[in-house]
């Protein structure tokens, strides 16, 4: 487990739609939700997208690239994880 933050009143709102890579270095990022799809991207390991929805075990995020400009596309949902709030020890993966 890795531990982010104390959690302060409310602010769990804005985590609730993170997701983090976990990885040995990155996960293609697709624009579909297969493996077929073209590669428009890679999330690197620890990187943190805004989860965006599910479809057939991908998961449809939105993050910025090297550009700082937001994208969005589809990766494996096996390789990230959901930033979930805690109560007594802060956000954590």
């Amino acid at each position: 487990m890795r531990f982010f933050h104390r959690r302060k009143n409310g602010e769990e709102e804005n985590f609730k739609n993170l997701v983090i890579a976990r990885v040995n270095d990155y996960v293609n990022v697709r624009d579909i939700p297969s493996e077929e799809g073209s590669i428009v991207g890679k999330l690197y390991n620890k990187s943190v997208g805004n989860y965006l929805e599910e479809q057939d075990g991908w998961t449809k995020i939105e993050a910025y690239n090297d550009r700082d400009e937001l994208e969005q596309g589809w990766v494996k949902s096996s390789r990230i994880r959901t930033v979930k709030p805690n109560e007594t020890y802060g956000i954590i993966v």
